[in-house]
């Protein structure tokens, strides 16, 4: 799996990287802006077809204890015959769950196989009594999705299973996306709960904390390509009036000094300007998924946002949803990677001879919002 950089525009396709993933950076001019992909090319039916031919020969193409049971209560039971051969002797990871019933499932199968020789192994009895909870199948109706958790009830099942304070936090922002049943809700819940878990590997070291400051945030990743519009001065008062307000100075002069001190920009001393003098990214294969994810997150809601607060005649918004087989999946996919060359590599050729009115973000986005049906055919393969 390979995902490469294209030497202008600002774009994120596919980072979902395999272990072992090169990542290829061709040369890139200073004016054009970063190509940040996050998926790889999909197969195509011709080996050609994957590249896209420069409009200008300068700029090459980039091709998330047991406790006593009520006496008088008689245990109910989830068999572990229905653990289909899945090995229960470890505790699930709550950070490697996205939904909660099933992470509440999981934990259950593995305090009963964890009790199994025991006189009474564990139950939804035992579970209710540590979460001081009187409906002994309390749990059963939550993991059968019958009922939700409130406020209250998500505190209290957190300490049923023993989380600590940093386990206890994430369990309810999970809950809480989890039981959103609003998109716009459930895209801030999900932002928060990605940060949470980007913030809680780097603290236990899972995520190297320089991998996380070669990775910049939106408020950079915008300025930088402020440096091709018109007219900007690059006080952080002026700044934050160009931004919208979304904002606070303190972190655009965080994201200035982080551009500056990285070497991706330098000021000229004539004019006072920025100029850029690399890409953001020249590694990217050293940035972790989830970084690369977060920045992704960041960029879609501002979209959001636009929805909201620009009028349609200043954004163009358009859905589809469809029914599509594997391949026509791939075949629209493939599309939309060729469209956005073109749109990248065009406008990096404008950016070589005259600067923009204003910073416009474009997010292409395909995504599946259903599972396949059982029994239902595989899809035919590429002519």
């Amino acid at each position: 799996m390979t995902s490469k950089l294209n030497a202008g525009g600002m774009s994120m396709e596919n980072f979902d990287r395999e272990p072992q993933t090169t990542i290829e950076t061709p040369e890139r001019s200073q004016t054009p802006l970063p190509d940040l992909r996050a998926e790889p090319p999909p197969s195509s039916p011709s080996p050609s077809s994957h590249s896209f031919p420069p409009l200008n020969p300068s700029l090459a193409p980039d091709p998330a204890a047991l406790l006593t049971p009520p006496p008088l209560t008689p245990p109910l039971t989830l068999p572990l015959s229905t653990v289909s051969g899945t090995d229960f002797n470890t505790p699930p990871e709550l950070s490697s769950y996205m939904d909660f019933r099933q992470y509440l499932l999981d934990f259950y199968k593995f305090r009963r196989n964890q009790t199994r020789h025991q006189l009474r192994p564990y139950s939804y009895s035992h579970f209710a009594a540590a979460a001081n909870i009187k409906s002994p199948n309390y749990l059963k109706m939550i993991i059968d999705g019958k009922r939700n958790l409130s406020e209250d009830m998500i505190g209290k099942f957190a300490r049923a299973m023993n989380l600590n304070k940093s386990q206890a936090t994430e369990f309810r922002l999970l809950v809480l996306f989890n039981q959103s049943a609003d998109p716009a809700e459930r895209n801030l819940l999900l932002k928060d709960l990605s940060d949470f878990r980007v913030q809680g590997k780097i603290k236990r070291g899972e995520l190297d904390r320089k991998s996380f400051e070669k990775l910049p945030s939106w408020v950079a990743w915008v300025i930088y390509a402020m440096i091709d519009q018109q007219g900007v001065s690059f006080d952080s008062e002026n700044l934050r009036v160009l931004l919208r307000g979304k904002v606070k100075p303190d972190e655009i002069e965080s994201a200035l000094k982080s551009l500056i001190e990285a070497g991706e920009v330098e000021v000229e001393e004539a004019t006072g300007r920025l100029r850029k003098t690399r890409s953001l990214v020249d590694s990217p294969e050293d940035i972790p998924v989830a970084l690369i994810r977060k920045l992704q997150a960041q960029l879609m809601l501002l979209g959001l946002e636009s929805l909201y607060q620009d009028s349609p005649t200043e954004r163009e918004f358009g859905t589809l949803t469809l029914a599509l087989t594997a391949s026509e999946f791939e075949e629209i996919r493939f599309k939309l990677r060729q469209l956005r060359k073109q749109i990248h590599k065009e406008n990096s050729i404008r950016r070589m001879t005259n600067q923009g009115e204003r910073v416009y973000q474009l997010n292409l986005q395909l995504f599946p919002v259903t599972s396949r049906a059982d029994g239902a055919q595989g899809s035919e393969e590429h002519p």
